[in-house]
């Protein structure tokens, strides 16, 4: 390790102690991007600090260096007291818990806050975690769109065929166009026509979600309805309310 990078080290591990929660914050925030095993256990120790913003400011240090690693520590905080820091905990798990994390991730689909819920399923679509199935497919009728999004979204790369109907419903009849989108996309990953009925219904009205700009929506669902035959759903985050 070069003179300067070490000296830079021991300073932020200093600040990593001190009183104030900024600095401690920002020394954080700098040792992910120092991939030295002396600036990842001042993360992994942070993870279980008291305050809920160092806790968060460390999961996101570690997830945002340049290659995450995994981390089963990460796991515990699935089942933290702070809702911040259980969403972001949901966000990160797939990449630094990997498939040991979709216990913990199902179990959150019942979580009391609707972010929560929307990053565990879409966790879960990223682990591939098929066995979780029975608990997502309820979640299509969640009260919050952004949920009923994710969960046929999750359906869709789950490839979960006993969902057709429910996924069918969601295209024709959600007053939410995010649903509408995210359940036409799903049937048509599942090879049902009704997927691509319901993209078609999308472009012909102008409608688009919230979290895609119109003319890159336009592009999607135009690809999508051109390459249908060897169309599928990426694994990975789809958008978040």
């Amino acid at each position: 390790m070069g003179q300067r990078l070490y000296r830079q080290l021991n300073e932020l591990l200093q600040r990593v102690c001190c009183p104030d929660l900024n600095r401690r914050r920002q020394a954080l925030q700098r040792l992910g991007y120092i991939r030295r095993p002396r600036a990842r256990a001042a993360l992994i120790a942070a993870l279980e600090d008291p305050n809920a913003r160092i806790r968060g400011t460390a999961l996101l240090a570690l997830w945002h260096g340049r290659k995450p690693e995994p981390e089963p520590q990460v796991a515990a905080l699935l089942g933290d007291p702070d809702v911040h820091v259980r969403t972001m905990a949901a966000v990160v798990a797939p990449d630094l818990v990997g498939k040991k994390a979709a216990p913990a991730l199902a179990y959150l689909l019942s979580d009391p806050s609707e972010r929560v819920r929307t990053f565990a399923l879409q966790g879960l679509a990223a682990c591939g975690e098929a066995s979780a199935l029975p608990a997502i497919r309820p979640l299509t009728r969640d009260a919050d769109p952004g949920v009923r999004a994710s969960a046929c979204y999750a359906l869709g790369v789950l490839r979960d065929t006993d969902s057709m109907e429910a996924l069918a419903d969601g295209a024709s009849t959600d007053i939410d166009v995010a649903v509408r989108y995210e359940a036409s996309r799903a049937l048509m990953a599942l090879g049902d026509a009704r997927g691509r009925e319901g993209l078609e219904r999308l472009l012909e009205s102008g409608a688009s979600p919230e979290f895609l700009d119109p003319r890159a929506f336009e592009r999607d669902v135009r690809r999508a309805l051109g390459e249908e035959a060897d169309w599928h759903l990426p694994r990975g985050r789809r958008h978040s309310r």
